[in-house]
């Protein structure tokens, strides 16, 4: 006498939740297709991605690429149709235990308007939930009419998952709406609790003690007085930093120091794109009996890297691969 089958229907809600979260996308689509009550389950199962991309580039309209691992696949569908893409967007991440590694944005300029379409439906549908989404890294390269739209999906991300925050401002914008929505934004919480920012486009000196309190920096200024310089030294003191954590300031005008010149000498074991040219200045200051803060001062540009004395050549190294060699301490 045969054995009788177990009946898909019969099996315990949490058989099949363990059951889905083995399979990998394409399986859940397929599974999903079957009834309302599969796609519920699914929906009810949350799912680990490692990078999802929104885009566009052209006039094919816009993408979403999905990769569920380091190097996997990439998965990519068409979101011409605006209400089935957000749809799809929305189902993807429905599940509040959901996880998103690396969330980019990416727009041209001309194309701008339809993205704030976009973004402005799937923040709407996601109006009456309650949970943020999982996201670690979010990238955003873009200008959009709306200002506030970036206000709204920054609001959507969980504050003590997020990690880091990366803003492009493209010139669709004037200096003066970047201001204005730089300024909602260094007041979020999200902004508050990252640890690493950086920020193009757009120069900070007005903002540029709310940037302070992260890991990992690299903003504009129009001029980096010795005073900010300063200010970065003393944060690198008192909060103490991991190793490897780098502090990257471009200005417009070339830096001048006042009392500092003296601790700085040239280096000429760094070498730049483009900055071939130039012969920086560097200074190691001690911060603590077993951490310093290597500082090199560009023409425009400070890196100041946070490094252990012991293992100083790899700390520094990990931010400044094609150095040779840091013979300081």
């Amino acid at each position: 006498m045969s054995k009788l089958l177990p009946i898909w229907e019969n099996l315990p809600i949490y058989f099949k939740q363990n059951l889905v979260d083995k399979l990998d996308f394409r399986s859940r689509q397929n599974l999903s297709a079957c009834s309302k009550s599969e796609r519920d389950l699914v929906d009810s199962c949350p799912i680990s991605i490692h990078s999802l991309y929104i885009e566009q580039e052209d006039e094919e309209g816009f993408h979403l690429k999905i990769s569920f691992s380091k190097n996997g696949t990439v998965l990519k569908f068409n979101c011409n149709n605006h209400d089935r893409g957000v749809s799809a967007l929305y189902r993807l991440l429905s599940h509040r235990k959901t996880k998103i590694i690396f969330f980019d944005i990416y727009c041209e300029p001309e194309f701008s308007t339809s993205l704030d379409s976009f973004l402005s439906k799937f923040l709407e549908k996601r109006t009456a939930e309650s949970s943020k989404l999982h996201v670690q890294h979010f990238s955003w390269n873009s200008g959009i009419p709306a200002e506030d739209t970036i206000l709204r999906l920054l609001e959507q991300l969980k504050p003590n998952f997020l990690y880091w925050i990366r803003l492009n401002f493209v010139d669709i914008w004037s200096e003066e709406e970047k201001s204005e929505v730089v300024k909602k934004i260094v007041e979020t919480e999200q902004w508050k609790r990252v640890g690493k920012i950086h920020l193009y486009d757009y120069k900070v000196d007005a903002y540029f003690k709310k940037f302070l309190h992260v890991d990992s920096l690299k903003i504009c200024v129009e001029k980096l007085t010795e005073a900010m310089l300063l200010e970065v030294i003393e944060v690198t003191r008192t909060r103490d930093p991991p190793p490897g954590s780098q502090f990257v300031i471009s200005a417009s005008e070339e830096i001048k120091l006042d009392t500092l010149t003296s601790v700085f000498t040239d280096f000429h074991n760094v070498h730049r794109r483009l900055k071939e040219y130039q012969t920086p200045k560097i200074a190691t200051l001690l911060t603590n009996e077993s951490r310093c803060l290597v500082i090199i001062i560009w023409e425009k540009a400070i890196e100041a890297t946070v490094c252990r004395r012991e293992f100083l050549n790899e700390d520094f190294l990990k931010n400044h691969g094609v150095c040779v060699t840091l013979d300081m301490i």
